[in-house]
Order: structure tokens, then sequence, then C-alpha cells
């Protein structure tokens, strides 16, 4: 198994952090590829996008 770059960790371990303070519900998934890791952030951008959008219409 391939370790993963410790700059990179950190800055999971930071978004988690983040959506955690401001209450946001998250799940950690482990990657195996870059590929499957660009994927989840695309539908991480997606999910946040959708959620900023119905929090400005309220």
């Amino acid at each position: 198994m391939k370790k993963a770059d410790p700059a990179e960790l950190r800055k999971s371990i930071k978004s988690g952090y983040t959506m955690m303070k401001a209450g946001i519900d998250f799940v950690c998934i482990p990657v195996k590829t870059e590929n499957q890791k660009d994927d989840l952030l695309r539908v991480q951008k997606t999910v946040l996008e959708e959620m900023i959008r119905e929090a400005e219409q309220q």
C-alpha cells in the first residue's frame, strides 16, 4: 500500500475540521487512486455548491 503524502493528509484533515465546525455532516472515505480522489472531490464540490444555493434562498 502506498502511503499518502503528509501535506495532502493535512489538507484533508483541515477540510473535515472546517466542515465539522460549520456543522456539516460528512463521511471520510479512503481512496486508492488520484482519479478516485478527483471524482469524490467533484461530488463534494457539487454538494457544497447545492448547500450554498439552498442557504442563499432562505
